[in-house]
């Protein structure tokens, strides 16, 4: 009788341990299920850092219609987007910390390439000059008279200085594309203030410094065709 007590003694604490397994699993089963479903949710909650774009933009205020207006000659001007220098040959938007080194912004990029979208600018600008009967990009298929072919050099936000400054390069060649002459060429430099020391702040900066050169080259295509017929 004795040994049947502990036989079933030892049976029903076997049955016991067997319970507190049987438990101690389904517990880490939920643990491991939450965790899993945890995680789920982090991933779609926590995403990456998002990636800002901007558009370089020409500040100056539309000038009046020249509709119906004559040209002043009967030039056509074709602009082309020559090669830049690599760094600058991105979208990426370019900084530096100590004037000397050059780095990308790490979540900030231009909307296109700045050498390609300041030749988009210049070409909306010089049409509302109206001193040229067209003015096209070079990649149109138009028969030029004119070829304005612009070059960035630099287009970097300099937050070495206090406060950052935008700093533009760009040259301009301007040639007779019927005698593939050079009829003048031109660096245009300029530096605008940054407001804030982050990539919104130098896009600004940017824009302002873009309008700058916009407004000097329009007056340096118009002496230079003023003359001609």
């Amino acid at each position: 009788m004795t040994s049947l007590v502990r036989f079933f003694s030892r049976d029903k604490r076997t049955a016991l341990s067997r319970s507190a397994l049987s438990l101690t699993a389904c517990v880490m089963v939920c643990v491991l299920t939450g965790l899993v479903a945890g995680c789920g949710s982090l991933s779609l909650t926590n995403t990456s850092p998002k990636i800002d774009y901007f558009v370089l933009q020409d500040l100056a205020l539309p000038a009046a219609s020249t509709a119906g207006t004559p040209p002043r000659n009967s030039r056509v001007l074709l602009i082309a987007s020559s090669t830049s220098q690599t760094l600058f040959d991105s979208e990426r938007m370019v900084f530096t910390k100590d004037g000397i080194s050059r780095s990308y912004y790490q979540f900030a990029n231009w909307s296109d390439r700045p050498a390609r979208s300041i030749a988009t600018l210049a070409e909306t600008r010089l049409s509302r000059v109206g001193g040229l009967k067209t003015v096209a990009q070079s990649t149109s298929g138009v028969r030029t008279d004119l070829l304005l072919s612009l070059r960035l050099n630099e287009l970097t936000h300099d937050d070495s200085v206090s406060p950052g400054v935008v700093r533009l390069d760009m040259t301009a060649d301007l040639l007779d594309w019927r005698t593939r002459e050079l009829i003048a060429r031109r660096t245009f430099s300029q530096k605008a203030a940054v407001d804030s020391r982050d990539s919104i702040g130098g896009a600004q900066a940017s824009n302002r410094a873009v309008t700058a050169v916009l407004n000097e080259l329009s007056l340096w295509i118009e002496a230079n065709t003023a003359t001609l017929k």
